[in-house]
């Protein structure tokens, strides 16, 4: 075909093959974590759009969240985060994940200080302050009647706060008919039930299978979570563990696997996956079987640790004037309970 016979490319085209704008970094490293779990080239390339603009606020916030969700590393997660926010200051994306990042790091105050909103306005961004205050019924009841609401980082929060409910309240019914709209199980075939999870962890099919449990469908609990490590054994091949850091040792507990269950939280936490809500780790009634095992103590221990060295990494970045001083109680949560 002759040059003067070619469709021009367009321009929206010619920027994302542009290798010096920086939003052609930020696809290529999005593709990386995504679809290969490669965090180091993802990283790289995020670092390479924001050396070209140290003030694009989709690079900024793409590596807070790889940061945190990926990493572990809530200091350097809160310092993208507060650029990101300082940018777009009404923008509810940083400040979503910036509540998630100070709680993690135990920080409430500074958490609803970031919120700054009252329940009335913003009644989502208060499920995760309430997950961190154990207020289970306060939670589960807000995540339960936010409906079309459930994506993203705000849907991982509400999941968790159904899942809390239910235990706490033993209302069973209205928690197994959140799950199973997330889960779309099929139940009428023969052999293993049919998944067709909408969550991207198969986190709903795990957290029905639980709830199944716990209200006395053994047989069909257990079908549905050896049919969910079926899924994550093969998904994991193409996607890579970090995306079931979670969801799988979470499974393999309620089956009773304790030595599997340990196995795959020490891999979970040695990559990154599991440090984020460690809070979590601590109330999360699939472990409640592991609460005395050495091993699973020595895990939680690590992950306190881990959050202490992080929360005196993020002081030294305020000293530093890095990163903004929030609201911070003389007397901090404490993470060796």
């Amino acid at each position: 075909m002759p040059p003067s016979a070619r469709k021009p490319i367009s321009r929206s085209i010619a920027r994302a093959l542009d290798p010096l704008v920086p939003s052609g970094h930020l696809t290529k490293g999005l593709m990386m974590l995504y679809g290969r779990s490669d965090k180091k080239a993802a990283n790289a390339l995020l670092l390479q759009a924001l050396e070209q603009d140290p003030n694009y606020y989709p690079a900024l916030m793409r590596l807070a969240e790889l940061r945190w969700c990926c990493e572990g590393e809530f200091a350097e997660a809160i310092l993208y985060g507060e650029r990101a926010l300082a940018l777009e200051p009404n923008a509810s994306w940083p400040q979503r994940l910036l509540l998630r990042f100070y709680l993690d790091i135990g920080e409430l105050d500074a958490a609803k200080q970031v919120l700054g909103e009252s329940r009335e306005r913003d009644p989502i961004g208060q499920i995760p302050v309430l997950l961190f205050e154990r207020a289970w019924k306060e939670a589960g009841e807000l995540a339960l009647v936010a409906d079309g609401q459930l994506s993203g980082i705000d849907g991982v929060a509400m999941m968790w706060a159904v899942s809390q409910y239910a235990q706490a309240t033993e209302e069973w019914t209205r928690s197994r008919a959140f799950f199973e709209l997330l889960a779309h199980i099929d139940w009428r075939g023969e052999g293993e039930p049919g998944v067709e999870d909408y969550t991207h962890d198969m986190a709903a099919s795990v957290e029905l299978a639980a709830i199944l449990l716990a209200s006395g469908e053994v047989t069909r609990g257990r079908e549905l979570l050896r049919a969910v490590l079926r899924i994550i054994v093969r998904e994991a091949e193409v996607r890579g563990d970090m995306w079931y850091g979670v969801t799988r040792p979470q499974a393999l507990a309620l089956l009773g696997e304790s030595d599997a269950a340990i196995e795959a939280l020490r891999n979970s936490i040695d990559t990154g996956s599991m440090l984020g809500w460690w809070y979590q780790l601590e109330c999360e009634h699939a472990y409640d079987a592991l609460r005395t095992d050495p091993r699973f103590v020595a895990i939680l221990e690590q992950v306190r640790n881990h959050v202490a060295a992080q929360r005196l990494k993020l002081e030294a970045m305020r000293v530093a004037g890095v990163v903004p001083t929030r609201a911070v109680p003389a007397a901090r949560v404490s993470t060796t309970r």
